[in-house]
């Protein structure tokens, strides 16, 4: 479960430039908050995707999830659809997307997700997880690699996620988090937006906002 750092994710909260974030004639990115993490007494590491932005403080069991809720027009910009709840709020989309799969009894599948506030902005906690693309397991046993064949599901996925899915989750797990990807057209698992909790090494999504273009 997360356990706020409030007086930190304050202190991140002062120390940005909102004026900047909120120019809807440039998308927000990672520069806009690069002056954070030299005002703050310990590490945070930015990430910058599509339709969000990700602080990760290296000490919490959270990361601190911002949505790009302007876009430029530049031609080497990407041009963000509507989210299917929010405008362009990914990230408020992700968080909806977390309570109907608490409510469908699928949040093992989630990382804990919740809105901290909605000012000076749209500011998201989500539970902290490490990507495939930064783990690493061995190989998959041919029965194991049969097994998972045999389920004809969840194709964007490696082998290794699909198999660590089954052993903690089981058959009937993975084809209920399959039929409820497809019912809210969730798409866009490359090999970072899915991976393992911190806390036990759970597979779990990680960025599950349906971002699409």
């Amino acid at each position: 479960m997360i356990k706020p750092n409030e007086k930190l994710v304050d202190a991140i909260i002062d120390a940005i430039d909102w004026n900047e974030v909120y120019n809807p004639e440039r998308m927000f990115s990672e520069e806009d908050i690069s002056s954070v993490s030299e005002s703050l007494p310990m590490d945070l590491t930015i990430r910058t995707g599509a339709s969000k932005c990700v602080l990760i403080p290296a000490t919490e069991n959270f990361v601190i999830k911002l949505p790009f809720l302007y876009c430029s027009m530049d031609e080497d910009m990407i041009e963000l659809q509507n989210a299917p709840f929010c405008g362009n709020d990914y990230c408020y989309a992700e968080y909806e997307y977390y309570l109907l799969a608490h409510e469908a009894r699928l949040d093992d599948f989630f990382p804990e997700t919740i809105q901290y506030c909605t000012y000076p902005y749209h500011i998201y906690l989500q539970e902290k997880c490490v990507s495939e693309t930064n783990t690493s397991f061995l190989p998959i046993s041919k029965k194991e690699r049969e097994l998972i064949e045999s389920l004809h599901i969840l194709n964007d996925f490696s082998y290794q996620w699909i198999n660590a899915c089954y052993h903690w989750y089981g058959k009937t797990g993975l084809y209920d988090l399959h039929n409820f990807l497809n019912q809210y057209k969730i798409t866009d698992f490359h090999s970072d937006n899915y991976g393992y909790r911190i806390s036990d090494m759970s597979p779990v999504l990680i960025d599950f906002s349906g971002f699409d273009y």
